[in-house]
């Protein structure tokens, strides 16, 4: 028998061989969250036929790493630690797809009856517009002849307050400072269970998670360097603060445009519109082969500047080729045109400081006139597709779009439908301290841009910078902004326990921020891998833009990605388990959500095949048995 994870989102708990799938009798979830950090564990339970060479696929979330995987067959545990594997499994018939991602492990025979396969893992949670949530997903996409039993508890112990909570199923019950939720019923009345719930906002600062072991389980290495994982809170939204928003949006108006993917795309822009603040200021700029802007200078978001902007959107037709580098430059320019204006900040010059070039991170603009200039510059960009008019080499576009962004402003880039230009969407984002996403039609245009808004809406800390002398390898080397009920995240390495200071800096209303907090480095303590892999994750992103931008960091990127089972943009992990370069072929494929292919799963997962490798029996012990860590 083999034993298979997958690591696609295609379905969650089968079991299957050649043949057809095995019936699941029962499914038992069990989630432990205790402050940001949770641990889930899913057992499935199958009726096997003894002889039949069987597989698992089980869906697990991209941002988990798993801390244990085990079977039982006739009431005796075998638990088992990740090695590569040599070769790819064979599809079941009728799935039309290989089985990319997965672990494999060799086991006795079988008798008929029941097969029991734990799958644990952890991860960590972050407030998202003030709310912590964590979904378990249950889709078995219908490939299962059996509809089992399924069981789910969660609870939930925050360290804080709890408000309004929300469970699917049922109302979730409030015991001391604890949330609880259970369910029980068929596996085809839910494809996922959510929980979530609020907190009263944590008093502006950091929150420090650490992961030290003797023995890495990711590297192998003994007495490792530890990991640091530093939460930024934002504090509560109040208007004193509070930085104003300079929001300028990029809609490509080029005839491939045409029909919903322009509907949508008007449709969100205005929507955003109508939710901004008096005090802040927007612009809109179409374009096609030349761009055309609302407004020469951003006017505050009043009433009248609102429905004369939703006017001028209403008048876009989808016409001619598209060039972007026109279309970005000139929203930056007209954002630097903004901020020199008396009228708009009262400090007369341009936004360009006694030196050439973008503010500084984590400085005010400062004009030539001196003035600092306290902003939170946004542009968001919509495309469907990259450059046909104009100019079109990527490194050049990225190079105009660096020279004119003259304020400091965050990049966010949207893409719709399969054919955008993700390499030069994701260096934009990557170079301006912004975000990409895609939308994989008109229909989810509306869902990812007001995720985004949801983000950015309330900053109150502009152009972050954490720094200190006692740690390394820190990412993400440009934090985001951060955003009233959004919490964000940076992690480093540390060589040295001990005492040890982060420095955090920024703009904060009306005020620059230097704020220094004293932290403690243990020489131990393996309770969080989470931490581990969320490093990981955030070194590999970094790397990812610094390789499509044609730096040498490719070997560094293969050996994070096979190490701990992160996902990388430009490499992925082949069926045959050797690392494959090819940035623009995994790019052009990651926006798929079929996973039926490695580079489709690019932004997923981790590609990696890997064995596993049964270590002996133990006795049945209610406690989850370790293994080897794999993301």
């Amino acid at each position: 028998m083999s034993l298979w994870w997958w690591s696609t989102a295609r379905a969650s708990g089968v079991l299957f061989d050649p043949t057809g799938y095995a019936p699941a009798l029962q499914l038992d979830v069990l989630v432990q969250i205790e402050e940001r950090i949770e641990s889930a564990t899913l057992a499935w339970t199958f009726e096997v036929d003894a002889g039949s060479d069987w597989g698992f696929a089980q869906m697990v979330p991209t941002d988990a790493v798993v801390v244990s995987l085990r079977y039982r067959q006739d009431g005796d545990w075998i638990e088992a630690s990740a090695q590569p594997a040599a070769s790819a499994p064979a599809s079941p018939e009728g799935t039309g797809a290989p089985l990319p991602g997965a672990l494999q492990v060799q086991l006795p025979a079988l008798q008929d009856g029941p097969l029991t396969v734990e799958l644990g893992w952890q991860r960590v949670l972050t407030t998202t517009g003030g709310r912590l949530s964590t979904t378990i997903p249950l889709d078995d996409g219908g490939l299962g002849p059996a509809d089992p039993v399924v069981t789910v508890q969660i609870t939930a112990d925050p360290g804080a307050p709890i408000l309004d909570p929300a469970w699917g199923p049922s109302e979730p019950i409030l015991a001391g400072g604890s949330l609880q939720a259970s369910w029980t019923g068929p596996l085809s009345e839910h494809d996922a269970l959510t929980l979530s719930w609020g907190e009263p906002p944590a008093p502006f600062g950091i929150r420090l998670l650490t992961y030290r072991p003797d023995l890495d389980p990711f590297t192998g290495e003994p007495e490792p360097d530890g990991y640091g994982l530093v939460l930024i809170q934002p504090g509560t939204a109040d208007a004193d603060v509070r930085v104003d928003q300079l929001f300028t949006f990029v809609l490509d108006t080029s005839a491939s445009m045409d029909g919903p993917a322009l509907d949508a795309a008007i449709a969100a822009t205005e929507r955003w519109l109508r939710s901004l603040r008096p005090e802040d200021r927007f612009d809109v700029v179409s374009y096609a082969s030349v761009a055309r802007p609302f407004r020469a200078k951003a006017p505050l978001a009043g009433p009248d500047a609102i429905e004369d902007a939703v006017a001028f959107l209403a008048r876009q037709r989808p016409l001619g080729l598209s060039d972007p580098e026109e279309g970005l430059t000139t929203a930056l320019q007209l954002m630097d045109d903004t901020v020199q204006q008396r009228s708009f900040f009262s400090c007369a010059g341009s936004s360009q400081g006694p030196e050439p070039g973008p503010p500084l991170p984590g400085q005010p603009v400062v004009t030539r006139a001196g003035a600092s200039v306290r902003i939170a510059p946004y542009v968001v960009w919509i495309t469907d597709g990259g450059a046909t008019s104009g100019v079109q080499d990527t490194d050049a576009i990225l190079r105009s779009v660096q020279a004119a962004n003259t304020v400091g402003a965050s990049l966010f880039t949207l893409g719709v439908g399969p054919d955008v230009d993700q390499v030069l969407m994701e260096r934009i984002a990557a170079d301006h301290r912004g975000g990409w996403g895609l939308a994989g039609g008109p229909d989810d245009v509306a869902v990812e841009v007001d995720a985004l808004l949801t983000a950015v809406a309330d900053p109150v800390l502009v152009q972050p910078r954490l720094r200190s002398a006692d740690v390394r390898q820190q990412a993400p080397e440009a934090l985001p902004d951060v955003g009233a009920g959004h919490e964000v995240l940076a992690a480093f390495r540390y060589p040295v326990p001990g005492e040890a200071t982060l420095q955090l800096t920024g703009i904060r209303g009306p005020t620059d921020l230097d704020e220094r907090y004293p932290i403690t480095l243990p020489p131990r303590d393996d309770a969080l891998p989470a931490i581990a892999r969320t490093w990981a994750g955030l070194r590999v992103a970094d790397l990812d833009a610094r390789a499509l931008a044609g730096e040498p960091v490719l070997a560094e990127i293969e050996t994070l990605v096979s190490t701990y089972g992160v996902a990388s943009e430009v490499v992925t992990l082949g069926f045959d388990g050797v690392p494959s370069e090819g940035a623009t072929a995994a790019l052009q494929e990651a926006s798929g959500c079929g996973c039926t292919s490695a580079p489709a799963l690019a932004g997923l997962g981790p590609l990696l095949w890997v064995s596993l490798i049964a270590r002996g029996r133990r006795k049945q012990s209610p406690d989850r048995a370790k293994s080897t860590i794999h993301g």
